[in-house]
């Protein structure tokens, strides 16, 4: 392989630590959002340490990648998580719906910006200036499945705490009457007169 250009590996590096760094302000804003399960909590806080790690990895132009904080132990870990905290699968159409909480849908947006934190990562690893960087690549594929998995737990979650059509005033107090569908509402009508 040849030498890489300096000029394209330190733009396609910065691109990559820039989409790393997104993916952890939207981590962090799921986290600020305050529906975050609470059992998540401390595992999204090292995922965000870890992150910043890779961040770091990213930026090491020149280096023989034997340093590297995000290691295959890493990515291990992630996926450890993903199977402790993977209660069912995730259904195919889960990846297309809005979320119920922002915290839902921070997730799922921290998702879609660490796969393309992945891409980046992969470009730069082709270009050839940093090497050794497929357990970064590793790491964040790993890490789009378990925020995948986390924001779908936190779904599920969310629906067991308030049944499925009551919904708030805006105040933040919550208004616990029932909604009765129409068919309910008329039938209703219909039987009494």
């Amino acid at each position: 392989m040849s030498a890489p250009d300096t000029h394209s590996a330190a733009a396609t590096s910065e691109a990559a630590v820039g989409e790393v760094e997104e993916a952890n302000a939207t981590v962090g804003a799921a986290l600020c959002s305050g529906t975050v399960p609470d059992r998540f909590v401390l595992l999204l806080r090292d995922v965000q340490s870890d992150l910043l790690a890779l961040a770091t990895d990213l930026s090491a132009l020149g280096s023989d990648g034997s340093d590297r904080a995000i290691d295959a132990a890493a990515v291990q870990q992630v996926l450890a998580a993903v199977d402790e905290h993977r209660s069912e699968p995730v259904p195919a159409d889960f990846a297309v719906l809005g979320g119920s909480t922002s915290a839902v849908g921070l997730l799922r947006l921290a998702r879609m910006t660490v796969r393309r934190a992945a891409r980046s990562v992969r470009r730069l690893e082709h270009v050839g200036a940093v090497p050794d960087l497929s357990c970064g690549g590793a790491y964040l594929d790993a890490l789009a499945e378990l925020l995948l998995v986390l924001a779908f737990e936190s779904e599920l979650l969310e629906r067991q705490q308030l049944p499925v059509g009551w919904c708030g005033d805006g105040s933040g107090l919550m208004d616990f009457t029932p909604i009765v569908p129409r068919r309910e509402k008329h039938a209703g009508l219909s039987r009494r007169g």
